[in-house]
């Protein structure tokens, strides 16, 4: 059996502390809580009121007087009401106050992965940081906006409700804690092993998201090495241990209610006889107000509230587990926030330069010119020119100190030359660049950077200095030019065309645009792409626009290519047919070819699936009439297969191309 989880103080003080912000609003909640504990105990106490003072003398009453009745009816009324209102308040309440505190939480745990090293990184699997995030957050909303508010709730109704038993009969009361007193040694012994269970669940479901997370981004190794059948026997394994611990869990957690319901109704019996047979025998009875006899009513209210005892233990010891495990989840984010952050004991910069009379000064506006700033320890100040020489003096590296990866490695790069590092997988090739950018410092030797010990130099300002272009690449969410803005988020729409420029780039294609409703926002779209098409054309690029289905609804009684063709200039601005989507928004592409001559430079050859396979679309037409179009080069897009074999689809639309005379006519030379 999994480990019994243990609660922890420290981790529920610490996580208490996000709270502070709703100390308000967490009074409030607390008497809600009270409010509606109260409320449930006046309920059980009024059936008392009700039967012995209203029912039973109303029985030998030949014209019953109502009234008493109905003010005490419309009285407890009111108490349900104040009950229901403030239940329904309280559970709002702390879902604000659960949603707001894993705000907080998950953005300081972001805040905190920025921080990190690289090495933190390769040592944890992306599906286990990423189950930080979800699961065990997940964990915490459940124990804020439920667990908490139920425990004490629980708490409070089982302190109004074990007053309410004395009130009526003391002698009745300690039957049913001597009952409770044999649940509890039950149900401490299932919460244990249903906690542990719990723990190991969460345990699992890590393992299995850091796996699953491992086999997205290694699917092309995968199929590479036909591994398919390896890695499926792997995932079923994880996911029976996952498995097999939910099922404990929840089979155990789900099975305690009923046995506590049936424990509850034996006690229900035992007090109707017990209290019955008191009651028909005279048997002096003991409550807080004095010896009475019981009656009918106050037999009734006792039952009752005993049903009201033994739910909120049951309830305490479910919610308890709950917590304990949202704790253990917990304890698992504060470690992560706790992680060691990368260390930088770097105090060489790189400024901004200007040089005077030969010498080097630093300038507070960008000159293009960039240099090390190295201050000393006499006080003096020296700046070193930027050009990149790099020296391994005799470096020893290993990522675990037991095992050494890199020996006594000495080597160098000129400004201006290019040096290639070939090797075996595993040789070192990555670990070199890793180090020239500190993300792992050496074992022995020096790196120096323009003979600056890298160890001197502050890294942000180090990795700033440097252009990488990593092996596994990242497009984030966003726009392409938001990506080329990534390293430099002030960088200016003529910086970014410079940069396309720089990278080979021909054509910038703007695939589509928001939603327009009205002319003066297409408006607004065409003199847009008017200026980014003139400082594309004069960076030597040239720019377009990519069109869908959509383009070809009307806007003010204006169809909207119509409108981007006739207020674009042609000069600045061209326009990549997609001839599939043309068709789609039912306009015919050699219309449009003849409407508007010269204006199509791209044409998006594409079709439902295969390309002829729907019979759609007129290529043959299409093409014959591409040279009016003003066609530099055609893009062909396979957009689905036929066939659940991507390459066979590839095939199929490369020999329809190739076989169609009509592309042979045009386009063979």
């Amino acid at each position: 059996m999994p480990e019994r989880p243990k609660f922890d103080s420290q981790t529920l003080k610490r996580l208490l502390s996000y709270m502070r912000a709703y100390k308000g609003t967490l009074v409030l909640v607390t008497v809600c809580i009270l409010l509606s504990a109260v409320a449930g105990a006046a309920s059980s106490m009024f059936l008392q009121k009700l039967i012995d003072g209203y029912i039973v003398p109303m029985l030998g009453t030949a014209s019953p007087d109502y009234s008493g009745l109905i003010r005490a009816l419309i009285t407890i009324g009111c108490v349900y009401l104040v009950g229901t209102l403030a239940t329904w308040l309280y559970n709002r309440r702390m879902v604000t106050i659960a949603q707001g505190t894993l705000k907080r939480i998950r953005d300081e745990m972001f805040e905190k992965m920025q921080s990190l090293p690289i090495r933190y990184f390769d040592t944890h699997t992306h599906g286990d940081i990423m189950s930080l995030y979800t699961n065990d957050t997940d964990t915490l909303r459940q124990m804020i906006a439920q667990s908490m508010a139920q425990l004490v709730s629980s708490v409070f109704t089982l302190a109004a409700v074990f007053f309410c038993m004395l009130y009526i009969s003391i002698w009745l009361t300690l039957i049913v804690c001597a009952v409770m007193a044999l649940i509890l040694v039950f149900v401490r012994k299932l919460t244990g092993r249903i906690g542990g269970y719990f723990m190991a669940q969460q345990t699992a479901l890590a393992d299995l998201n850091g796996y699953v997370e491992e086999m997205v981004n290694g699917q092309k190794v995968v199929k590479v090495f036909c591994h398919e059948g390896q890695s499926k026997a792997e995932l079923r394994r994880r996911n029976r241990v996952w498995a097999e611990n939910a099922a404990r869990a929840s089979g155990m957690a789900n099975s305690m209610m009923p046995m506590m319901n049936a424990v509850g109704y034996l006690q229900y019996v035992i007090i109707a006889v017990i209290g019955g047979t008191m009651a028909i025998a005279g048997t002096p009875n003991l409550g807080l107000t004095g010896m009475n006899t019981l009656t009918l009513g106050m037999i009734a209210s006792f039952l009752t509230l005993s049903r009201g005892f033994t739910n909120p233990i049951s309830q305490i010891s479910n919610q308890f587990n709950s917590i304990v495990t949202a704790l253990a989840g917990a304890s698992r984010i504060f470690a992560f926030m706790d992680a060691e952050p990368e260390t930088d004991d770097g105090y060489v910069t790189l400024v901004n330069a200007k040089e005077e009379n030969g010498t080097l000064a630093e300038t507070d506006h960008h000159t293009g010119l960039w240099a090390w700033k190295h201050p000393h320890g006499d006080g003096t100040v020296t700046y070193t020119k930027l050009a990149g020489r790099v020296v391994f003096d005799h470096v020893d590296f290993g990522y675990t100190p037991d095992k050494e990866v890199l020996h006594d490695i000495t080597l160098y790069a000129e400004p201006g030359q290019k040096v290639a590092f070939v090797g075996a997988t595993g040789a070192g090739k990555t670990t070199i660049t890793n180090l020239i950018n500190r993300f792992y410092d050496i074992a022995d030797g020096k790196i120096r950077y323009d003979g600056i010990n890298i160890n001197k130099i502050r890294k942000a300002d180090l990795r700033r200095s440097l252009g990488i272009v990593l092996q596994d690449v990242n497009l984030f969410t966003g726009t392409v030019m938001e990506n080329i803005r990534y390293g430099n988020p002030d960088a200016t729409d003529d910086e970014c065309i410079a940069a396309h420029k720089a990278a080979g780039v021909e054509y910038i294609v703007v695939p589509s645009m928001r939603r327009i409703e009205t002319l003066d926002g297409l408006a607004t779209y065409c003199r847009y792409f008017n200026e980014v098409g003139a400082r594309c054309k004069a960076a030597g690029i040239k720019f377009g626009y990519h069109n869908h289905s959509r383009e070809f609804e009307k806007v003010e009684d204006r169809v909207m290519l119509d409108y981007m063709l006739e207020n674009t200039d042609p000069d600045k601005v061209f326009f990549q047919m997609d001839v599939y989507w043309t068709v789609m928004g039912q306009a015919s592409p050699v219309d449009y070819f003849t409407k508007y001559p010269g204006r199509f430079r791209l044409l998006h050859i594409k079709d439902r699936r295969e390309v002829g396979q729907s019979g759609m679309v007129g290529y043959d037409a299409i093409f014959c009439n591409a040279a009016t179009a003003g066609v530099e080069n055609i893009i062909v897009e396979m957009e689905g297969s036929s066939y659940g074999d991507v390459l066979r689809s590839v095939r199929e639309c490369v020999d329809y191309l190739n076989e169609a005379p009509f592309v042979e006519a045009s386009y063979a030379k």
